[in-house]
């Protein structure tokens, strides 16, 4: 039902970035409505990674989305030096 409340609260919109649950999300509906929770980069709480989203526009053409897990081990973040 979360397509439904966000379109009912945002009817002029066609897509909407929402939070606070730090849960990472992308629903769509069958007429293009997208709506995006990114999760979160700082606070992963019960979920598996820190995210975030990435939201790719072009004029007259459909959006690219995509939630990006951003963990990694300390290895790969410091070069060997």
């Amino acid at each position: 039902g979360r397509l439904v409340r966000m379109r009912r609260q945002f009817p002029f919109a066609q897509i909407v970035v929402f939070g606070h649950s730090h849960i990472a999300l992308i629903e769509c509906d069958d007429d293009g409505f997208l709506i995006i929770n990114p999760g979160s980069p700082t606070d992963r709480r019960q979920q598996p990674a820190h995210t975030m989203a990435e939201l790719i526009l072009h004029a007259g053409r459909a959006p690219v989305v995509a939630i990006i897990e951003l963990d990694f081990e300390a290895r790969d973040s410091v070069p060997n030096l």
